[in-house]
């Protein structure tokens, strides 16, 4: 059973005056939420398996979200491509 997500900040690993936000599962980080430009940011890992984008129309109130699921697995990189090992 997996547990709940948890976050925690965070230096940048290369730029220590910049804090992220770490995004782990059962005590593990899966992904990084970190400033990328004036007014944006960015959310990056290898763990991601689904993303669902909701404008929000049908909500109350009406604000669009972001739901990503996380599916942790050993993985390497080769090249340009992430390759996830078999469970």
């Amino acid at each position: 059973m997996t547990g709940p997500i948890e976050f925690r900040l965070a230096p940048h690993s290369i730029k220590p005056a910049i804090q992220i936000v770490e995004v782990l599962l059962d005590g593990k980080v899966v992904a990084a939420i970190y400033p990328d430009a004036f007014q944006s940011c960015k959310i990056i890992s290898a763990h991601m398996r689904n993303i669902e984008f909701d404008d929000g129309r049908a909500n109350e109130p009406p604000l669009p979200s972001v739901t990503i699921l996380f599916e942790p697995r050993e993985y390497r990189i080769e090249g340009d491509q992430i390759i996830r090992e078999p469970e």
